[in-house]
């Protein structure tokens, strides 16, 4: 029974900061984290693109947030 509640349990306590360092990523390169929901229709191909690129130098648009 404990092998079925194991990743019961983990799953959810990695995948809530994991979807947290995506946003904010995602808001390092200027957009929005509503695109992490490109998830559901195209995978992670436009995602990794993003993930890749070098953080903007200038203000974000969504810098507020986080200073």
């Amino acid at each position: 029974m404990w092998n079925v509640l194991w990743p019961l349990l983990i799953i959810p306590l990695l995948a809530i900061p994991s979807l947290a360092m995506a946003v904010r990523r995602l808001h390092d390169v200027n957009r929005s984290g509503w695109w992490l929901l490109l998830l559901l229709v195209f995978g992670y191909f436009v995602l990794l693109y993003w993930f890749v690129q070098p953080s903007q130098k200038e203000t974000a648009q969504y810098a507020e947030v986080f200073n």
